[in-house]
């Protein structure tokens, strides 16, 4: 039977690191924070089409400018 490895990020591993979840939890809280601090301006080209992947993805690159409010 195949186990899987120590600090492995499936979720299912019963050996998972017991600080995972709040460092997930610590991130998404540090991101929030930082997107309410700047202006995030999208260029998107029209029309906007997607490439049906794993997970829907558009079909060109899209490029951001990030400003400090």
């Amino acid at each position: 039977m195949a186990t899987t490895p120590r600090g492995a990020t499936t979720g299912v591993c019963p050996r998972r690191c017991i600080g995972a979840r709040f460092a997930h939890l610590e991130v998404r809280l540090a991101l929030a924070a930082m997107v309410g601090r700047v202006d995030l301006d999208v260029s998107v080209p029209e029309p906007l089409s997607f490439v049906p992947t794993l997970s829907l993805r558009p079909a060109v690159d899209l490029s951001a400018t990030v400003r400090h409010r």
